[in-house]
């Protein structure tokens, strides 16, 4: 169906913030996700670790890219990009497994 989003995770990069004051580490989680179809979209990005999660709305317009940062209180393990609720013209869900070192 030309009228769909067909999404990809193009790159995810991690990077450690350091503690402040009384607040633990974090981390800043960058999320570029690719639409290859010919329908602009607004997906949730979610970034997971455990019981922890967060998830934070990207519009990606047709045939191009969009990225997104977001600030994870614990150390990330994976990033899902949709979670089904966006039609799309091939998988409905992308999950990047991520290895902290």
């Amino acid at each position: 169906d030309r009228g769909l989003p067909d999404l990809t995770i193009a790159n995810v990069t991690p990077r450690k913030l350091p503690a402040q004051g009384l607040k633990a580490a974090s981390w800043l989680v960058a999320v570029e996700v690719r639409n290859n179809g010919d329908a602009a979209a607004e997906v949730p990005v979610t970034i997971r670790s455990g019981a922890l999660t967060t998830t934070e709305r990207l519009r990606i317009m047709a045939r191009s890219s969009a990225s997104t940062r977001i600030v994870f209180e614990g150390t990330p393990d994976e990033v899902i990009v949709n979670d089904g609720s966006v039609p799309e013209l091939g998988a409905a869900t992308h999950t990047k497994q991520l290895v902290m070192r």
